[in-house]
């Protein structure tokens, strides 16, 4: 299968293709002055049987800082149930990032993400309810260690 390329003055358009054999789920990525952008619809997870397909789409705004901005969209077929989320992630500083994301059901989620050494990292999490205040927030904490 031959994959069509496309460059322009400010951007640059790559769509990429996967050989007939494997499933066919294509994938942009672009890049502009103003940062980078890459979309991707996929299927559902294997443990999801098939009830879920979702699009996602992140912009980075400002790559050398590494902040990006991103939204995807779920649908499920079993209750017809469409899901918006919106999300950012901002760094604090070089080895600190704050992410947060919230989505149309009223559930939002934050999380300040720490790397103390190299690829281990100490995370802080919540998620609250915006549509049942009344409800406890979940808190999380999350240590990952790589050798």
């Amino acid at each position: 299968m031959d994959c069509e390329r496309s460059s322009g003055l400010r951007s640059q358009i790559h769509a990429l293709c996967r050989s007939s054999s494997e499933s066919r789920f294509p994938s942009a990525d672009a890049s502009s002055p103003l940062g980078s952008a890459a979309a991707s619809p996929s299927p559902s997870p294997v443990n999801e049987k098939g009830d879920v397909v979702s699009g996602s789409f992140y912009h980075s705004l400002y790559p050398e800082q590494n902040i990006v901005v991103g939204a995807e969209v779920t649908h499920r077929f079993s209750n017809s149930e469409n899901t918006i989320t919106l999300g950012a992630q901002h760094p604090l500083d070089s080895l600190t990032s704050v992410k947060a994301r919230v989505n149309n059901f009223g559930k939002a989620n934050a999380l300040i993400q720490h790397e103390w050494r190299p690829k281990s990292f100490f995370t802080i999490s919540g998620e609250v309810d915006t549509r049942a205040i009344e409800k406890s927030a979940k808190i999380g904490l999350a240590l990952d260690l790589k050798p």
